[in-house]
C-alpha cells in the first residue's frame, strides 16, 4: 500500500536537507568576505534578542523590533525553505534575520530583520549590508528573480535603497515591502 504521510515527511525532510546546503554555503561565503561569524539561528540567539527590548542605556538605540523571536523560532524552523542568519563577532550577537521563498521559489522575502540595539555594535555600521549580501546569494542559490524585505522600517528605507532595493511598494495586500531584482 501507498503511504502517504510518510512520503510527505520524507519529501518534506529532502527540502529539508536541500536548503540546509544552501544556508551552510551561504553562511561560508559571509564568513569569507566579511570576517564575522554566520550560522543558522538558535533558540538562544532568539531569547538573547528578546532581551535586547528591555535594555535600557545611554548607549542603546532606542527603537526596537515589535515582534519577539522566541515566538518566531518554532514557525521558521517548521519552514524547509527558510532564509536565517544570525551574525556574532567577537561571540556577541550582532543581527539575525527570518525570511523564506515563495511556493514557486520566484523570489525571496527577508521577513524579520533586527540588529543589536547596543552602540556601537559589534558588526559597527555593517548588519544590513551582510544580512542583504546573504538573502541576495540565497536567493541566486535557490533561483530566485528578486529579493523583497517586507514590512522595511521607515528609518531604514533610505538604507535599504542604498543596497539596491526600490522605494517601497505594496507586497502583498496589507503588506509593503522594497524589490530588489536579482
Amino acid at each position: 500500500m501507498f503511504d502517504e504521510e510518510k512520503l510527505r515527511r520524507v519529501d518534506h525532510q529532502q527540502t529539508e536537507d536541500r536548503y540546509l546546503q544552501i544556508r551552510e554555503l551561504v553562511y561560508e561565503t559571509i564568513k569569507k568576505k566579511f570576517s564575522v561569524t554566520a550560522a543558522g539561528i538558535t533558540f538562544h540567539d532568539c531569547m538573547t534578542a528578546d532581551r535586547w527590548k528591555t535594555m535600557t542605556g545611554s548607549n542603546l538605540r532606542e527603537k526596537r523590533a515589535p515582534w519577539y523571536w522566541a515566538e518566531q523560532f518554532t514557525l521558521y524552523q517548521n519552514q524547509p525553505n527558510r532564509f536565517e542568519i544570525a551574525l556574532s563577532q567577537s561571540g556577541q550577537l550582532g543581527a539575525l534575520c527570518y525570511g523564506r521563498t515563495s511556493r514557486a521559489g520566484r523570489h525571496t522575502r527577508l521577513d524579520l530583520i533586527e540588529s543589536s540595539p547596543i552602540k556601537p555594535s559589534v558588526l559597527g555600521m555593517r548588519a544590513v549590508p551582510i544580512i542583504v549580501q546573504a538573502g541576495v546569494t540565497f536567493a541566486e542559490l535557490v533561483g530566485a528573480s528578486e529579493i523583497w524585505i517586507l514590512d522595511p522600517d521607515a528609518d531604514l528605507v533610505d538604507l535599504y535603497s542604498q543596497e539596491q532595493f526600490s522605494s517601497p511598494q505594496v507586497y502583498h495586500p496589507g503588506r509593503l515591502g522594497q524589490r530588489r531584482i536579482l
